[in-house]
């Protein structure tokens, strides 16, 4: 994952932050804290705005659970586009649980 990530940040605080059209879909909305940059020019200690990309072929657009929307520091896996939105990986990548 991390050869595919623009940017690879740990957080220290997760909070949802509303929805935002990705996809064509309502798609959950974060602001992360960083506490690590493991890869990208994000500041340790900024707060960013991360979109958990959805799953839009399916009825249901995040069928495994939002994978942001979990307890502990997490790592994240993003990607940044031109407009400097960040989000995940994929629907079912992207975020894992940081040691």
């Amino acid at each position: 994952m991390q050869e595919a990530a623009t940017d690879v940040v740990v957080s220290d605080s997760v909070r949802t932050s509303g929805t935002e059209v990705m996809l064509g879909v309502e798609a959950t909305a974060y602001d992360i804290r960083v506490a690590e940059v493991e890869k990208g020019s994000v500041a340790p200690g900024t707060t960013i705005r991360v979109i958990s990309t959805p799953d839009s072929c399916g009825a249901t657009f995040y069928p495994e659970g939002d994978q942001i929307d979990r307890e502990g520091p997490l790592r994240l896996y993003l990607i940044e586009d031109d407009d400097g939105t960040f989000q995940t990986l994929s629907p079912f990548d992207g975020v894992e649980t940081a040691p």
